[in-house]
Parts: structure tokens; sequence; C-alpha cells
């Protein structure tokens, strides 16, 4: 493990306690689960953590049960940042920095090392295509309501930042994303038969769609030091996202998707958020 990867295992295992405690079911996701099957640790150059929840224990953790974590550990997401158009909650070390590049100009959206939680809802297959549909509309509000605004020059810009203004002095920031929540939750997670990620906000959601018993249930396994859930039908899950998972990608493309501007594991964010908004070089 590098650094980063301790630190962030180091978030994962204060969440983990706080999940088990309350009976709170979860599993790791995307790259975090092929790291797990094949690596039994992080994947060599994955530089996050990510796992899932289901809809109803999420929520529960979101909007409650977070707060046991150690003051340190921070909760990030559309409930405390107005521009955070995420459909998931990252959990942050404060005492850490962690900027991504297309967040350079906004310090409000600054954090420290973080891993995601994201939610799963469960739906009936017969309602999937109306539900990606009405999603995805909710989605672009969303993200228009919560959007920044950036200095341009050009005319069409400034136009629809006068659009996007005017939506955001209507509507509060959680406004669609509410609506979005409430999409999610009519359904009775007992008699759906799909599962749906619906925190691919910006990608299709489309093929974010699986048999919902691949997650009735979960399985340990061995993670770095210590162990982490994946899905019980983590083979057929992995297959239809990554098709031969347990194959090693060429090396070009054995890197980092973030795009990370400023890493610091010894100085809070809130340090470099204070000299952005003086005006300072970060």
């Amino acid at each position: 493990m590098n650094e980063l990867q301790k630190k962030e295992l180091e978030i994962f295992i204060e969440v983990k306690k706080v999940l088990e405690r309350h009976g709170l079911t979860y599993f790791a996701i995307g790259g975090t689960c092929i790291g797990a099957v094949r690596h039994q640790g992080f994947i060599p150059w994955d530089d996050d953590i990510d796992i899932a929840m289901p809809r109803e224990d999420y929520e529960k953790f979101r909007k409650e049960y977070y707060k046991e974590l150690p003051d340190y550990l921070q909760k990030l997401d559309g409930d405390n940042c107005k521009i955070y158009n995420g459909l998931y909650m990252k959990i942050h070390d404060s005492r850490t920095t962690y900027i991504e590049q297309h967040f350079v100009d906004f310090p409000s959206r600054y954090s420290g090392v973080f891993i995601d939680v994201m939610p799963v809802d469960a739906i009936p297959a017969d309602k999937v295509d109306f539900v990606i549909k009405k999603v995805k509309k909710l989605s672009h509000m969303n993200n228009v309501n919560r959007k920044p605004f950036r200095k341009s020059l050009s005319m069409s810009s400034k136009l629809k930042h006068c659009i996007f203004a005017l939506i955001q002095i209507t509507h509060k920031p959680d406004y669609y994303s509410n609506k979005i929540e409430k999409c999610l939750r009519q359904f009775d997670g007992e008699n759906s038969d799909r599962a749906l990620f619906t925190w691919r906000y910006k990608a299709s959601i489309n093929r974010k769609v699986y048999a919902k018993e691949m997650f009735d249930s979960v399985v340990e396994v061995p993670f770095e030091n210590t162990t982490i859930a994946v899905p019980i039908g983590y083979d057929q899950y992995l297959k239809q996202d990554f098709g031969n998972y347990m194959k090693l990608p060429p090396k070009e493309q054995q890197k980092t998707l973030h795009n990370v501007y400023l890493l610091d594991l010894c100085n809070a964010f809130g340090y470099y958020a204070d000299r952005k908004r003086r005006g300072e070089n970060l």
C-alpha cells in the first residue's frame, strides 16, 4: 500500500465499525471489489475505496449514524455542500487535503482524503425504464440547481448562468436531489427484482442495472490487513461490468482515473480553502 491507500483504509475501518455496530449492510463495488477479489486488497494503482449500501441502510447512515464516526471524519454530500451534485456521499479525513483538478476554483468543494459511500436501489423490472428516464431528467436539473458559476467571456455562457441563477433562486439546493430520492424509494424492495446504481449522475445509468439477487447478501473476503464485504454475486456483477476482471489490463491502462491537483496528508483542506478564498496561489 502507498500512503494514500493507507489513509483510505483507516477511514474505511472506522466506517465499517459503525456499520457493523448497527447491523447495516454494505459491500465493495467497482475497483475496490476487483481489488478485494483479485489482489486481496487495493488494485496497486487504484487510489480510492468505493462501497455501496441498500438504500434503506444508506439513508440511516447518511442521516444519523455517520455522527458516530471520530470527529475528524466528516460527511460530504448535498446536505452540507450547496454545489455538491453527486447522488452519494463521501466520508473524508478533515485533517488531510485532496483537491481534484475540476474543483480547484471552488474552495467549498475541497475535502480531505475520502472513501465513497453509494446507494443501491431495488426496482421492479417493469419500472426500470421509467425510473431511469425520470432520474436522468432530475439529475440534470440537480446539476443545474447546484452548478457553481465560473468566470466566462462567452455570451452564451453568461446567458446560461443567468438561467441557472433564476432556477437557484426559486429552488433550494436539495430540491431535485430530494425528488430523486423520493422516486427511488417508492418501491418495495422485497417485490423488486432489479438493483439500480443511481449515483452515476453524469454517465449513462442504463448499464448499471443488475439482477437484485447479486446483492441480496454478502461474503467477507480479505482486504489488506482487514476484511471487506463483497456482494454474494460478485463474480456475475464484476463480469457484467468489467468482463474478464481477473485479467490485468495493459500497462498503459494501469493508472488512476482521478485527476488530483493537490494531495497533502499532513495539512487540513481548510488551510488551502482559506488561501484560495484570499486569492492566494495553492
